[in-house]
């Protein structure tokens, strides 16, 4: 399947501040389905859920985002997988610029879902 199950937190973006990403929450089961649905499976859970991400983000033109965790602003859940497509940081060697609107519309679609993107705590 390529249908990721999100998890359903909103957030609200005037309340987040420091070292963010903008990017979807996406459960690691989905993640290791997904690389068993394009062969990539490689028998290792962290390799597999890594790959599967990565396609993913290529798949959308989003060669420059990543998997990371983020926290929920307002509960202070952290979460293991993030598909990170922009970040903003402190260091701007680390940042990872906002993408146009076709890529997170083709990462949506892919993804089978109708929410934009959110802002999370990184880490």
């Amino acid at each position: 399947t390529e249908r990721g199950v999100l998890y359903k937190c909103r957030t609200h973006d005037s309340e987040i501040s420091g070292d963010r990403v903008y990017g979807y929450l996406v459960l690691e089961s989905d993640l290791m389905e997904y690389a068993k649905f394009i062969g990539a499976d490689q028998g290792n859970d962290d390799d597999d859920i890594s790959l599967a991400a990565a396609h993913l983000l290529v798949r959308a033109n989003l060669g420059k985002g990543k998997l990371t965790g983020a926290t929920h602003p307002i509960s202070g859940k952290f979460y293991n997988c993030c598909l990170a497509i922009a970040r903003v940081t402190p260091d701007p060697r680390e940042c990872i610029p906002m993408p146009d609107r076709e890529r997170v519309a083709k990462l949506r679609e892919i993804l089978g879902i109708d929410e934009d993107p959110r802002w999370y705590k990184w880490m």
